[in-house]
């Protein structure tokens, strides 16, 4: 059972920002460690962005989805660790 059909059974609804992030951060299967790399510094950079937003909600709702995005990240790195 994956986190969306968790989330279905629980009935939490997602907003669209959810979904254009999981899928704005959706990682191949065949990725390399450069372009791991260069995912992790355009997360470095949105994350700064993010937290020089005035308005503690939008700013609390971006930070949470770029640490969303560095979690998939994370786990890209020790999934490819593993195969090395």
């Amino acid at each position: 059972m994956n986190l969306q059909q968790i989330r279905e059974l629980a009935g939490i609804k997602r907003s669209e920002d959810e979904i254009l992030l999981d899928e704005a951060v959706e990682i191949p299967e065949n990725i390399t460690f450069e372009e791991i790399s260069k995912m992790f510094d355009a997360a470095k950079r949105a994350l700064g962005l993010a937290n020089k937003l005035r308005d503690p909600t939008e700013k609390k709702k971006h930070v949470s989805q770029v640490m969303s995005g560095l979690n998939k990240i994370r786990a890209a790195v020790h999934k490819l660790e593993k195969q090395q």
